[in-house]
């Protein structure tokens, strides 16, 4: 389903297109470039000139963040394709603590297979035979308010992102062609950096990695300042954190112990709540007539209150208390901040042309396989992955919205 803003977005997109292609030369004197009908470019010679400036001020970081970002592309190239990553679970909830989450790779070739499989025996693929792959496409994945919470995590993510491979290529006085603001229908927006390739090509191995995997710790820098941050929220400062209770149902647990919307519930159970996933993880591990004890912030301070679950509505194993939720405003802030900047380095990360993680890979193996066997290989290698993985993500879309 598309949403308002999508529909919006398209509608002033389609108005500009009109003006750009009316008086393009006037437009791109100053600037301002329409590519495939798709992306406004706004080139700022201030842009450059600030990568300058910062470069100039700071030559020693820089130096610092050049080493390091080429361990970080393929540590991340590895942990976050080929290893398995594990989540904790608190020990109120479970006696073993590490559950394994599968690799990226992993997850898109058994969905593949278990696609295939279902369509054999079945004629179509049903939903429960795969892992979802849900992207987050502002305005149809993601709406609302919570598409008001991601925008500026998008923007910062891009920005940084671009602005730590134009820094680098300008501590190695790699020229910059172009740099300054992009949008893409009017729905993505961000910063945009144009390298000049001819001369980065010609640099050492050594340097274009550099340069390749500094938009990655970019992002992995912004990642983990804003999960430093949740930390010392839900550690030190817990009156910050929990969900927002936004509606009470009847008759049940919640409004017999007299929860009321504007509450903030702070902790179920004895475990410290710090967003809305958080909720529904603790809450998987409830069942009906279990007594559990709450905390509750309110005007007064905090309280506590103490209800028997009953049986959930939709899923009879497990507990129900009663209430909607949603995440307070800067919980969610620096959520959508480590989410999106941690996928953004992820998937950059990957070992796919002409992504970051790509180029690199790609990049070290030139000295060590010839020229049209290399092509060959990144030819096949990304066109490959690429294909397995979007495959999983239309795969989930298509039963997300049209089967």
């Amino acid at each position: 389903m598309i949403g308002l803003e999508v529909t919006v977005a398209i509608i002033l997109w389609i108005l500009a297109l009109a003006l750009y292609l009316l008086w393009r030369e006037s437009f791109t004197s100053r600037g301002i470039e329409i590519k495939y009908f798709t992306m406004l470019l706004i080139k700022l010679g201030l842009f450059t000139r600030m990568v300058d400036y910062i470069v100039t001020r700071s030559r020693p970081l820089w130096r610092g963040i050049a080493f390091v970002s080429v361990i970080t592309i393929f540590v991340l190239m590895w942990c976050g394709f080929v290893a398995p990553t594990f989540i904790y679970v608190p020990p109120q909830l479970a006696p073993q603590q590490l559950f394994p989450i599968p690799s990226l790779v992993y997850i898109i070739h058994m969905n593949l297979v278990k696609a295939i499989n279902s369509l054999l025996r079945y004629g179509t693929v049903k939903q429960g035979t795969f892992i979802p792959m849900i992207p987050l496409l502002p305005g149809i994945t993601v709406t609302g308010k919570t598409l008001l919470m991601m925008l500026p995590a998008i923007y910062i993510g891009i920005v940084v992102h671009e602005l730590f491979h134009a820094a680098v290529a300008r501590y190695y006085n790699i020229p910059l062609k172009s740099g300054g603001l992009f949008t893409v229908l009017f729905l993505l927006y961000g910063g945009f950096v144009e390298i000049d390739e001819k001369e980065l090509q010609k640099r050492p191995l050594k340097q274009r990695l550099m340069v390749y995997g500094a938009g990655v710790l970019g992002n992995v820098i912004v990642a983990l300042l804003a999960a430093t941050a949740l930390a010392i929220i839900y550690t030190l400062l817990p009156s910050y954190a929990g969900v927002v209770i936004t509606n009470v149902v009847p008759n049940t647990p919640a409004a017999n112990a007299g929860l009321r919307p504007g509450d903030v519930l702070l902790e179920i159970g004895g475990i410290r709540l710090l967003d809305c996933y958080h909720v529904g993880f603790v809450m998987a591990y409830t069942h009906p007539g279990m007594e559990v004890t709450l905390k509750v912030l309110r005007s007064s301070g905090v309280e506590t209150v103490i209800l028997k679950l009953v049986q959930h509505p939709a899923i009879p194993s497990r507990g129900f208390i009663g209430i909607m939720i949603e995440d307070r405003v800067h919980i969610s802030i620096l959520y959508w901040m480590y989410e999106i900047n941690m996928a953004l380095a992820l998937v950059n990360a990957l070992p796919i042309h002409p992504l970051d993680g790509g180029q690199a890979l790609f990049s070290l193996l030139e000295g060590r396989v010839g020229g049209k066997v290399l092509n060959y290989l990144r030819i096949l290698i990304s066109s490959y992955l690429a294909s397995v993985l979007v495959f999983s993500i239309a795969l989930t879309m298509a039963l997300m919205y049209w089967w």
